[in-house]
C-alpha cells in the first residue's frame, strides 16, 4: 500500500492505510465513518484530523479505483507524497470516540455514512482478509495473520505485513520473482538492491541460489528483512549500502546510515565482491544516479542485472545510461500495467542456463 514511509519502492497502488493502537483498551462497538474529499490536501488532512481525535484506523482511497478515472500514486525520492484528486477516507473508532469525531468535524467534514460493526465482527481480521496470500509462481507469499498448509512446490515465504517494505503483491516484484524462479542459473549468487522486506533476494534462496545479500537505504527495511530471513530459516544477508556508493552523489543512500547499528553496514568483503545476478527494483532516479555502483556489482564474466521499478515511457533514459555499461545491451523481458522487466547483460550471451524470453519492445501491444 502506498504509506507515509521512505522505502525506494513507492508503487502505484489504491489504497493508502494509517493504523495505530487502541490507547483507551475500549471494549465498545467499533463504528466506521465515510467521507468523501474532492481535494488530495482535504484527504491528507482529513487522515492526519481523524487520528488526532481518537480513531484507530485509517483508510484514504481513490474514489475511481475500478474505474476508467482511476489514478496510480507512485513517487520517486525527493518528490513530495500525495494522493488522489478525489478520495474516499475512511475510519473506525470506539463508538464513544466516533461522537467526539462527528462533534469536533461538524460540517466542515460531514460523514457520507456512518455504521456499527456487528458485535461479533473484528473490524481488523476484516481489513487483514482483504489482503490474502501473494501466489507467485511456486511461491505462496504470506502474511502474519494468514493460516493453512502451503499449496505450491517451493512452499510458503512469510513475511510481515509492513506496507512501507512490500509484500510480494505490485507488478515489479511479481516479475522480478518469476523470473528468478524460472531462469536462475544454477547456485547463483545474488545480490538484491534496494531490497525492501527482501522478498526477492529469500525467493532467490528458494529457487535454488547459492547465497543471496539485500541492500536497503532505510535501516527499518533492513531490520524488517532480517526477521523474515529468521522467520523463513533462510541465510539472506541484509546491509545498508556501501560506503562507496556515495560515490555517485545521491544524498539519500546516506539517510540514517551514521546513526544505524554497526552491523548493518554492508561489510567491505560484500561491498567489493561480484554477483552473479544483481537485482535492481527501485525507481529510475535512484537507478540512474546508483549506476556505476549497481553496475560494478555485477559479475563481469557472464553476469546478469535484472532492472524493474520503470515505466514504458522511461526506458530510454534507462537504457542511455546502461547500455555504455553493458556489452550485451539491455532487453525488455516483460511488462504488465506499464511497469517493464528489463535484462541488463555483460556479454551478449545472457545468464547461464536461462530461456530466452521474447523480447517485448517499448511502444508495442
Amino acid at each position: 500500500a502506498w504509506s507515509f514511509g521512505g522505502a525506494w519502492r513507492r508503487m502505484p497502488s489504491r489504497t493508502r492505510c494509517v493504523a495505530r493502537g487502541d490507547e483507551e483498551g475500549s471494549s465498545e462497538r467499533s463504528v466506521e465513518l465515510v467521507f468523501r474529499t474532492d481535494e488530495a490536501s482535504t484527504a491528507e488532512e482529513l487522515s492526519e484530523l481523524l487520528l488526532e481525535l481518537g480513531a484507530s484506523f485509517v483508510e484514504a482511497s481513490d474514489a475511481g479505483a475500478g474505474t476508467a478515472a482511476e489514478e496510480s500514486i507512485y513517487r520517486e525520492p525527493g518528490m513530495e507524497p500525495r494522493t488522489w484528486r478525489r478520495s474516499i477516507v475512511r475510519a473506525v473508532a470506539a463508538r464513544g470516540a466516533a461522537s467526539r469525531i462527528a462533534s469536533a468535524l461538524g460540517d466542515a467534514y460531514p460523514a457520507a455514512e456512518i455504521r456499527e460493526f456487528d458485535d461479533d465482527v473484528d473490524w481488523l481480521a476484516t481489513q487483514e482478509a482483504l489482503r490474502p496470500p501473494v501466489i507467485i509462481g511456486d511461491v505462496r507469499i504470506v502474511l502474519p495473520w494468514h493460516d493453512g498448509e502451503a499449496s505450491t512446490p517451493l512452499g510458503d515465504l512469510r513475511v510481515e505485513g509492513g506496507a512501507a517494505f512490500g509484500t510480494g503483491e505490485h507488478p515489479t516484484t511479481r516479475m522480478c520473482a518469476l523470473w528468478l524462479q524460472r531462469h536462475l542459473p544454477p547456485a547463483a549468487t545474488v545480490l538484491d538492491y534496494g531490497a525492501g522486506s527482501g522478498v526477492l533476494a529469500l525467493v532467490a534462496l528458494k529457487a535454488g541460489a547459492a547465497s543471496a545479500v539485500g541492500v536497503d537505504l532505510d535501516p527499518e527495511a533492513v531490520a524488517a528483512s532480517r526477521r523474515n530471513a529468521q522467520a523463513n530459516g533462510l541465510e539472506a544477508h541484509f546491509y545498508l549500502p556501501p560506503a562507496h556508493a556515495a560515490a555517485d552523489d545521491f544524498s539519500l543512500v546516506l539517510r540514517d546510515r551514521a546513526d544505524s547499528p554497526l552491523d548493518y553496514l554492508l561489510p567491505d568483503r560484500l561491498s567489493r565482491a561480484t554477483y552473479d545476478v544483481v537485482v535492481a527494483n527501485i525507481l529510475l532516479n535512484p537507478l540512474l544516479a546508483l549506476r556505476d555502483t549497481i553496475a560494478a556489482f555485477v559479475d563481469p564474466t557472464d553476469g546478469v542485472l535484472l532492472l524493474s521499478g520503470i515505466r514504458r515511457d522511461q526506458f530510454d533514459a534507462l537504457s542511455a545510461a546502461y547500455t555504455p555499461r553493458f556489452d550485451g545491451g539491455l532487453r525488455v523481458l516483460d511488462e504488465t500495467d506499464g511497469w517493464l522487466l528489463v535484462l541488463a547483460s555483460k556479454t551478449s550471451a545472457g545468464p547461464s542456463g536461462a530461456a530466452d524470453p521474447a523480447a517485448v519492445q517499448p511502444g508495442v501491444g
